[in-house]
C-alpha cells in the first residue's frame, strides 16, 4: 500500500503581528523604516513613522538596540502600536468576528466590546 502524504499550508486561524526592519528601503537620512507588519492570508505593513540603521535594530526582540539614539522612546512606541493591533485581533477573535490584515492596521476600524465592527 501507497501512503498519502498530506500537507498542510502555512496559512493560520490567527494573524501573526510583528516589527521588522524594511531593509529593502533606504531613508534619506540613510535609514531604513520600521514597519509594523501582519501576517493573515497574506502580509500587509505599515509604517510605525520611526526608523533606525541596520545595526541598530535587533531582528529577534523587535526592538532597537541601546546603541540607537531615543531607542527607549522609540521602542515604547513601536511596542505600544504593536500592542494596539494585538488588542484589536483580539477583540475580533473573542467576539467571532471576521477580520482582515488590513482591518487591523486602519486605525479608523474600531470594535466594541460587543463585537459590532465601527467605522468611525
Amino acid at each position: 500500500m501507497h501512503q498519502k502524504h498530506i500537507v498542510k499550508s502555512m496559512k493560520t486561524d490567527s494573524a501573526i503581528v510583528k516589527l521588522t526592519l524594511r531593509t529593502n528601503k533606504i531613508l534619506s537620512n540613510g535609514l531604513h523604516p520600521i514597519m509594523l507588519c501582519v501576517q493573515f492570508n497574506g502580509r500587509k505593513e505599515k509604517s510605525t513613522g520611526y526608523s533606525c540603521s541596520k545595526e541598530c535594530w535587533d531582528k529577534q526582540n523587535q526592538l532597537v538596540t541601546k546603541k540607537f539614539p531615543n531607542y527607549a522612546l522609540i521602542n515604547k512606541s513601536i511596542i505600544d502600536l504593536k500592542n494596539k493591533v494585538i488588542e484589536k485581533k483580539l477583540q475580533f477573535e473573542i467576539h467571532g468576528e471576521a477580520y482582515t490584515a488590513e482591518m487591523l492596521l486602519d486605525e479608523n476600524v474600531k470594535t466594541d466590546f460587543r463585537g459590532n465592527n465601527k467605522i468611525f
